[in-house]
């Protein structure tokens, strides 16, 4: 029989607490007790340089994308933003500033050198994946797990957007957190 010991190797440690059981556990819960209620929405007509602000300001990597009735329509991320615009041959690497001895001047990194004129409407990905609000925790984890998305928004019946669970609110609910 193996034990662990503690880390300088002092006698058996004892194992962690018990968590969850997380199969059964999240089989049985309801999204809605995980999710993100407060969720921040754009319109497809707004300028992405509002975007890009909005995002920045609040610390945001995904929205959703919602129509006047408060319905998804699409969902746009970071990623959405940088990829399209790479896609276009609108960014290029910056490059590398001359540097006086024991100082380094370097600028690295993508640029997005974006149309003044472009919106949300441009960049967003049309499809919505959603789950409803009474759909449980594994549904949702594995939506995103075959999709490889780290987000999806949380609707009810009617179709109207009512929060956003992401990977990072079901490992919180993994780990015990509050």
């Amino acid at each position: 029989m193996r034990t662990d010991t503690g880390p300088s190797g002092e006698g058996p440690q004892a194992p962690p607490p018990a968590r969850r059981q997380p199969l059964e556990e999240a089989a049985r819960t309801p999204v809605t007790e995980v999710m993100t209620r407060q969720v921040v929405t754009v319109r497809p007509e707004l300028s992405l340089d509002s975007l890009i602000d909005l995002m920045m300001n609040r610390g945001l990597s995904r929205l959703p994308v919602v129509d006047e009735e408060g319905k998804p329509i699409g969902m746009v991320s970071k990623t959405d933003l940088v990829s399209r615009r790479h896609a276009e041959g609108d960014t290029e690497e910056a490059p590398k500033l001359p540097s006086a001895p024991g100082v380094a001047y370097r600028e690295s990194g993508f640029h997005v050198h974006e149309v003044p004129t472009a919106t949300v409407a441009d960049v967003m990905s049309p499809a919505v994946l959603s789950v409803r609000e009474d759909a449980s925790v594994a549904g949702a984890a594995e939506l995103m797990a075959v999709h490889h998305i780290h987000g999806v928004p949380v609707v009810s019946p009617a179709g109207k957007l009512v929060g956003l669970v992401s990977s990072l609110d079901i490992l919180g609910w993994l780990a015990g957190l509050p």
